[in-house]
């Protein structure tokens, strides 16, 4: 379960068509790991071999208020929210940005999941 798991992590993280809007040969990699790690950091996971900063320079404040709704509450976006975010971006790229979104929180729920599943078996065997 756990590979079935870290291959579709993977594949949404790797997944790149390496184009941005109008242009071509774009390295998405930078922009779409900042995306990862700022929602990771929105669930209280930080990884310390990360530059923090970068979540600065590739996100600008709207599409962090983009993500951070999308994370915690998607009811709440709108049309003209929508429209007012990546207006470059081609739909297949956006729609790339919302799945990073998804896995990214996903991968989070596991990690405290899984956390509290340890816990709670080495607590009942010491018990």
């Amino acid at each position: 379960m756990a590979d079935i798991l870290d291959k579709k992590i993977t594949l949404v993280q790797n997944l790149t068509y390496s184009t941005l809007g109008t242009y071509n040969d774009v390295d998405t990699s930078k922009y779409r790991h900042a995306i990862w790690m700022y929602i990771q950091s929105l669930y209280g996971i930080r990884h310390d071999d990360y530059n923090y900063a970068e979540v600065n320079v590739m996100l600008n404040r709207k599409m962090k208020r983009f993500i951070k709704t999308v994370c915690f509450h998607p009811y709440e976006i709108t049309n003209s929210l929508r429209q007012s975010i990546m207006v470059d971006f081609k739909s297949s790229e956006k729609v790339h940005v919302l799945l990073i979104v998804m896995e990214a929180r996903l991968q989070a729920e596991l990690i405290y999941f899984f956390r509290a599943l340890v816990k709670l078996n080495n607590s009942s065997t010491t018990a």
